[in-house]
């Protein structure tokens, strides 16, 4: 299955075009990984509790469907000298409860940088610049601290729901807030792993998901409408 709707296929390019103006270069990756890849090569050891978090549809082979574009970070930066600034839209796949907001198979746009003197308020900027581009001057922000081993520190965005007003619905779990791009510092073990030296460079990712901007932006509140096999509804988007 790929993109579900053209509304995904139009907002791949809107978010594509907006990072490019920012100076982002587009790549991409395998949507079969390894497990270093996906998770030890971001500081997520076989014996870390994130793994939990995240159910993994394995192949009889050992490797795996992946379940984050974050999984091309230590390919990126193994090959390419920084700074640089990278955005890779890509397929994922979790075994998980499928709700209104969450899917077993959903698409991502993952962005890192890596250059000098990168701080949490370059990453700020860009949240918020990208956001009320693809949203509009209206919408509300909000920033909290989380947990992510692959960055520290780890930032949720939330942005207040398009869908209800703010009011509370089933997709964003009646807060009025809507979890949109998590992002963070990325770990200094993610840039050992990749060979690149911490004294010198530092960065920062983030991601954000496509069928959610899609949801966000029409007014959709069940995820799933975008996988109907129903020509008649994905027509609309």
């Amino acid at each position: 299955m790929g993109i579900q709707s053209q509304g995904d296929v139009d907002k791949l390019e809107e978010v594509t075009n907006i990072f490019k103006y920012l100076g982002y270069q587009v790549a991409d990756g395998p949507e079969i990984e390894t497990d270093y890849y996906n998770f030890e090569a971001l500081n997520i050891p076989k014996d870390h509790p994130a793994r939990d978090t995240q159910m993994t549809f394995y192949l009889p082979d050992g490797r795996i469907l992946r379940t984050q574009t974050s999984a091309m970070q230590g390919r990126v930066m193994e090959k390419m000298k920084p700074p640089f600034k990278v955005l890779v839209p890509g397929r994922n796949f979790r075994y998980e409860q499928v709700d209104a907001s969450h899917g077993f198979e959903f698409w991502q746009v993952e962005g890192f940088v890596i250059d000098e003197n990168i701080h949490l308020t370059d990453l700020f900027g860009t949240i918020d610049y990208v956001l009320h581009k693809l949203f509009g001057e209206e919408v509300k922000l909000r920033f909290a601290t989380t947990n992510f081993p692959f960055v520290e520190p780890g930032v949720d965005t939330y942005m207040s729901c398009t869908i209800c007003g703010g009011i509370g619905c089933a997709f964003c779990k009646r807060t009025g807030w809507s979890e949109i791009m998590p992002a963070g510092m990325i770990h200094p073990n993610v840039l050992k792993n990749a060979g690149i030296d911490t004294k010198i460079w530092g960065g920062f990712a983030f991601a954000i998901g496509l069928s959610r901007i899609v949801n966000l932006r029409y007014h959709i509140d069940d995820l799933r409408v975008l996988t109907t096999p129903d020509m008649r509804i994905l027509r609309q988007f």
